[in-house]
């Protein structure tokens, strides 16, 4: 080979190894999917791989709140008509990796009832758990109450 045709593998190997870096999961880079080739006037791409792809994904509050009122109305079953939980915290949303999520909601102790409650969330990423977070919400519920009337009597002249 000549010295001009060993000059472009060599810059190709270079770019592809300076434009590669390592990418965390809780960082918000993205992967580099082409790198930009000279060879000799013209430039030109080369494709490396998918394009680019997020590294993490966020996981929204409202996610949180359908996992804990579904957790609720389980709990709550047979004993109120209907449920309703609105998030104090996290408000947020929470960066996770991306993946297949799924939520599991636990009660924080004996924090039972309506009100103001604390909840453990379990969040699996792929199946395997990746972190617990405590989330608040404040819980209301309805019920239906029948209560009896009674008709008041007519009292009569007659003594």
């Amino acid at each position: 080979m000549t010295p001009q045709y060993l000059f472009a593998p060599v810059l190709l190997l270079a770019a592809m190894l300076a434009a590669a870096s390592p990418v965390s999961a809780a960082s918000v880079e993205l992967v580099p999917s082409a790198v930009r080739v000279a060879r000799g006037a013209e430039l030109r791409a080369m494709k490396l791989g998918p394009a680019l792809a997020p590294v993490i994904q966020p996981l929204h509050p409202d996610d949180i709140q359908r996992s804990i009122l579904r957790f609720l109305e389980q709990e709550m079953a047979g004993q109120v008509r209907a449920v309703q939980a609105t998030m104090v915290d996290p408000l947020e949303p929470i960066q996770v990796p991306v993946g297949s999520m799924g939520l599991t909601v636990a009660s924080h102790g004996l924090d039972e009832g309506l009100g103001r409650r604390n909840f453990y969330v379990q969040i699996y990423m792929n199946g395997r758990p990746w972190q617990t977070i405590n989330a608040t919400a404040d819980v209301s519920a309805s019920v239906d109450a029948v209560v009896p009337l009674r008709r008041p009597q007519r009292r009569s002249c007659g003594h």
